[in-house]
Order: structure tokens, then C-alpha cells, then sequence
């Protein structure tokens, strides 16, 4: 698929999972990879409760290399310190590491197996949908807080804000 056949693909699932007329007549069909991957990360709650898009469709049409610039991780191995941007992770296995001033927020979703370790002054938001299995380290000033959407098993040293969402 081409990329204007891969917004127009998007678009019309997005409209049929309920995407609101705001963003549906808004989206540009000329939209570039990155630009797509903004509109997901500023959608992602979206994305995340209706895994919009599938995984296999990302897999499919989107290169890993941008993927991994943006830290989308999808059905892959990861290992990150301080990753420049938030995270997302799609039935994937790996390690997120963040120290000194990093502020992140980190979306979890499917089957996903993750430690995350937390140090310093950092302050990491974590959400987590769908049943995926979470480790969190806590160590001196950072903050943790998760926020729990799905079945998640969550486990964690040190202090972590743990809530359950609805």
C-alpha cells in the first residue's frame, strides 16, 4: 500500500471504531509516516482501547526503522535508556530504563511483557491496557504512577501509584 491508500485504509476504520467528525474531516489523506505516527501518539487513548490500528496492519505498512525512532515497539525485543519520546508497546518483551530528569508517558497493550525501571528525578506515566504483564523499579526521587485499563499483572519495588481505571 502507497501512503495515501494507507490514510484512506486508517480513515475509515477509524470511522467505523466511532473516530468523532472533528478528527475524521480534519485528517489529511496526504499525511507522511510521521505525520501518522503524531496523530496516533496524540490519539493514543483512542488507539489503545479499540488496538486501533492492528498490529499486523503496522507491522505491514510502516517501516520498522521509523517505528523505532518513535518508540513503537510492535511485536518485538526492546531494550531502552531514556528514550526521547513516550513509549508505546504492542505485544512486545523488553526493558525501559529512565533516569535523571526524564518525564514519559509509556502506553501498554496485548500480550506485552515489560520492566521499567524508574531512578533519579525522573517522573513516568504508565497506562496499561489489554493483559500485559508489567515490572516496575522505583528507585530514589522518580515517580511512577499507572494507571491500570485492562487486566494487566502489575509488580513493582519501591513506590509506585498503582489505579485502576474502568
Amino acid at each position: 500500500m502507497n501512503i495515501k491508500e494507507i490514510n484512506i485504509e486508517l480513515r475509515r476504520q477509524a470511522r467505523q471504531l466511532g473516530l468523532c467528525d472533528k478528527w475524521f474531516n480534519e485528517w489529511d489523506l496526504n499525511s507522511g509516516y510521521q505525520e501518522l505516527i503524531d496523530k496516533y501518539k496524540k490519539g493514543i487513548d483512542f488507539a489503545m482501547e479499540h488496538n486501533f490500528p492492528s498490529n499486523e496492519f503496522i507491522v505491514e505498512n510502516i517501516d520498522k526503522e521509523i517505528l523505532d525512532k518513535n518508540n513503537i515497539y510492535v511485536n518485538t525485543e526492546f531494550y531502552e535508556y531514556n528514550p526521547k519520546s513516550d513509549c508505546v508497546v504492542l505485544d512486545s518483551e523488553g526493558k525501559l530504563i529512565f533516569g535523571g530528569f526524564a518525564v514519559r508517558d509509556i502506553y501498554i497493550n496485548g500480550e506485552s511483557d515489560v520492566e521499567i525501571e524508574a531512578a533519579d528525578n525522573s517522573k513516568i506515566f504508565v497506562s496499561i491496557y489489554g493483559n500485559p504483564s508489567v515490572h516496575i523499579i522505583q528507585r530514589g526521587l522518580a515517580e511512577v504512577y499507572t494507571y491500570n485499563y485492562g487486566h494487566g499483572k502489575i509488580t513493582f519495588e519501591g513506590k509506585v501509584h498503582v489505579e485502576k481505571k474502568d
